[in-house]
């Protein structure tokens, strides 16, 4: 590509499905447009109530500020930059400054549909601060719809969503994909047998595995392992039954993926598409979970997963599957991974997305 662009994202400290899609997208841009690609990363800064009154009302949130949005103009004008790749519909302000400030093309990523998130949090928790994050949500991501020259969204679901809420579909979508670590080496154990369910704390996990607790684990008998950063403050609550056990967060997922009989997905609110699905596509790991879940997910079947939304089908579907020889890795099901979730396939859905749109 002869043009220089430009990736502008929220810097992160943790890491987790929308962290690791933003280094997704950096390190694939990076890769296409080589030394003609800079990086603005957008910090949060610690703000007293006043200062977080005067941004909410200039429509700033997740570190954004006039300093921020003068200095990527500055960077700009700089270095000639004619293309912008903004990785969040949260960054709307950011669009709707530059485009009434300079003649450039912006790309927005959305990784989700935030105001439709946002709102089914506020639904779960009555509070004020739950509705105004949703109002200022919704209010940047409209800036996105209405500033953006080219959207990308993760699945049609999403695409329908923000043609329903905002009159607008993207103009492609790309699906979650993940890193491959998979390593053929990994030794696997036929007598250590239990469900793994991954995720972080938030409120649709936590509902998910809560419910699963409750109408599923009775009728089961097998260990249920939790892995996800926050869950570390629900272990005295869970271990209370006999067959949980919370182990929080972890760095290295690799063995606890590997000798698992089944990952586990109840989850029943959410946007976007689950990373926790590609991930254990990844290790050719078999999946029970809803069909919010397997949302964006295209490429799956029950040939290749099921699909339970329900506790009955949830509990016939684990019971059958333990009488079953004890096979913990699906060569099928990573294949399919490789094909359509692996980063080298979104190397490719870049790739195809750039040379339509950028000057060469």
């Amino acid at each position: 590509m002869n043009e220089k662009i430009l990736f502008i994202a929220n810097k992160y400290n943790d890491i987790g499905g929308r962290q690791n899609l933003t280094e997704r997208n950096k390190t694939i841009l990076s890769k296409i447009f080589q030394k003609k690609t800079q990086i603005f990363l957008i910090k949060k800064k610690k703000l007293d109530i006043l200062q977080k009154i005067r941004n909410l009302i200039l429509g700033h949130i997740d570190g954004v500020d006039n300093i921020v949005l003068n200095d990527i103009l500055k960077k700009i004008k700089k270095n000639n930059i004619k293309y912008i790749f903004i990785d969040g519909s949260n960054l709307g302000e950011v669009a709707k400054f530059l485009k009434k400030k300079i003649r450039i093309t912006i790309f927005i990523f959305f990784h989700n549909v935030e105001s439709y998130f946002f709102y089914k949090l506020f639904i779960k928790v009555k509070t004020i601060k739950s509705f105004v994050i949703f109002l200022i949500n919704y209010i940047s991501e409209k800036k996105s719809i209405k500033y953006a020259d080219k959207i990308i969204s993760l699945s049609n679901r999403d695409s329908q969503l923000l043609d329903k809420v905002y009159g607008r579909k993207p103009e492609y979508i790309f699906p979650v994909t993940v890193r491959d670590v998979f390593k053929k080496k990994e030794k696997i154990n036929n007598y250590n047998n239990y469900l793994l369910f991954i995720g972080s704390a938030f409120y649709a996990n936590r509902f998910g595995i809560e419910w699963f607790i409750n109408n599923v684990l009775p009728k089961i008998n097998l260990k249920v392992f939790i892995i996800g950063r926050g869950f570390e403050k629900y272990k005295h609550k869970y271990e209370k039954k006999n067959k949980l056990k919370v182990l929080g967060y972890v760095k290295n997922l690799k063995q606890m993926y590997t000798n698992a009989n089944l990952v586990i997905a109840p989850i029943f609110d959410g946007s976007g598409m689950k990373t926790k699905i590609a991930e254990a596509m990844m290790y050719g790991k078999k999946i029970i979970g809803t069909e919010e879940s397997f949302s964006g997910y295209d490429h799956l079947n029950t040939g290749l997963v099921y699909f339970a939304n329900d506790s009955n089908s949830f509990i016939n579907i684990i019971n059958k599957h333990m009488k079953k020889p004890n096979k913990k890795f699906y060569y099928n099901i990573r294949k399919v991974y490789k094909k359509y979730y692996s980063n080298n396939a979104a190397e490719k859905y870049f790739q195809k997305f750039f040379n339509t749109n950028v000057k060469k």
